[in-house]
């Protein structure tokens, strides 16, 4: 059985990184200097309650936007929820879709040496569920702040509202939400 999830998990990377060399490989052929590409990935922790259950997951976050101008950026990306349930089983969520950043420090500051990025987030996506063979609705809100102590090396933390339509403790559609806040890494070039 360890192994069959072992294999599952190589799979699924094998996924995430097919889709970073299709989504950088689609911009390989511009010259723009100011046209920039970013690679993210976050990790946070977070509390779903229904009634008196509490479920508990970890969340692993992969993004990939790209600059087309000084506000404006736009990708896709990757989440793994990871739910711990009793006797150390584990089940996997999966979200992907498309996300766009609107950057705000730009519309204040104009200096391009700045080290920060302030920017609202705005994700739609597709959330498939633990042993449910359907696709969900899914999608975020939320902002971030990014730290550049290197030139092509920034950290990260997003405060984000997520949301899904389909509640599976019910199992029906009603409208689930959860808020979160993430901490990461990313790559920019």
């Amino acid at each position: 059985m360890a192994i069959y999830r072992r294999l599952e998990i190589m799979k699924r990377l094998f996924v995430v990184f097919t889709f970073i060399l299709c989504v950088s490989s689609l911009f390989a052929q511009e010259t723009h200097r100011d046209l920039k590409m970013k690679f993210g990935l976050t990790y946070n922790k977070y509390d779903i309650n229904f009634g008196s259950f509490v479920f508990k997951y970890d969340s692993y976050n992969l993004f990939s936007v790209r600059k087309f101008s000084k506000h404006f950026e736009m990708g896709m990306f990757y989440n793994l929820h990871q739910r711990k349930l009793l006797l150390s089983e584990k089940n996997f969520n999966h979200g992907f879709g498309f996300q766009s950043n609107i950057q705000l420090l730009p519309f204040i500051i104009k200096s391009n040496k700045f080290r920060f990025d302030t920017y609202i987030i705005l994700k739609l996506g597709l959330l498939k569920l633990f042993k449910d063979p359907k696709l969900h609705p899914y999608g975020m809100f939320g902002g971030g702040i990014v730290f550049y102590p290197f030139k092509h090396i920034g950290l990260l933390s997003e405060y984000s509202a997520e949301m899904n339509t389909y509640n599976a403790f019910k199992k029906s559609f009603s409208y689930l939400s959860w808020k979160s806040f993430k901490f990461g890494f990313l790559l920019k070039f």
